[in-house]
């Protein structure tokens, strides 16, 4: 469990990634809990909502993207929750997603899952909530398909050789379109959103503390703090 308040130490960006090297050791010794401080808290834990420091070091330990960026690698693009992609055209890429891959709340991650997060509900309609930040990102996109329960095709309304680079980025995480059509409305899900990353959302109090949990389920490295 990691617990966020507004108390002691102020980390520098991405400090909350947590690693085994750098944090399980200390983490060890405090019953598997691990204690950060920032400089102040998310307005929402949504992607497509918010974009600050802040909510970089909290997201990116909850959600996860299709492509991933290897910072120890110069950058390099990897796979995340996609296993592979391939250049179709100028404006069209089309991507395997990995088997498997369960979100936070039990459900296996599909195709249909990664078209709703980047579909008119949650980010491209004329009043989705999160229109305004995810334009900056991933403006460029026209639509994003589900062609079978594993592959998805991403088309571009332009010649954009970054598509790759926008999949890998902020505003492309993927949530559960089942946790989020549950929610009782939208602050609600973003207070508690649904994500595959190797930690889930216990408690989220503006202001006050973020609660996160290893999730048991991860496809990836398991968490290594509790």
């Amino acid at each position: 469990m990691v617990r966020i308040n507004r108390r002691g130490l102020i980390l520098g960006a991405g400090a909350l990634s947590l690693s085994p090297s750098a944090n399980a050791q200390g983490a060890a010794s405090n019953g598997g809990r691990l204690v950060v401080a920032t400089q102040g808290s998310p307005r929402s834990l949504e992607p497509v909502r918010e974009f600050s420091n802040v909510s970089w070091r909290i997201g990116f330990n909850v959600f996860e993207s299709l492509i991933r960026i290897d910072y120890k690698d110069g950058m390099k693009l990897v796979p995340g929750l996609a296993q592979s992609w391939t250049r179709l055209s100028p404006t069209m890429v089309e991507l395997t997603l990995k088997d498997g891959v369960r979100f936070h709340d039990g459900s296996l991650m599909t195709a249909e899952d990664v078209a709703f997060s980047f579909g008119p509900q949650r980010m491209t309609g004329d009043n989705a909530p999160g229109r305004p930040v995810s334009r900056i990102f991933v403006g460029t996109f026209a639509r994003v398909d589900a062609i079978d329960a594993r592959t998805v095709r991403v088309t571009s309304s332009v010649s954009d050789a970054l598509i790759e680079q926008r999949l890998a980025g902020w505003a492309s995480q993927i949530i559960s379109k089942r946790a989020y059509e549950a929610a009782p409305s939208f602050e609600a899900w973003e207070r508690a959103p649904v994500g595959t990353g190797p930690y889930k959302v216990k408690e989220f109090r503006i202001d006050e503390r973020c609660v996160l949990e290893a999730h048991d389920a991860y496809h990836g490295e398991k968490a290594p703090v509790r």
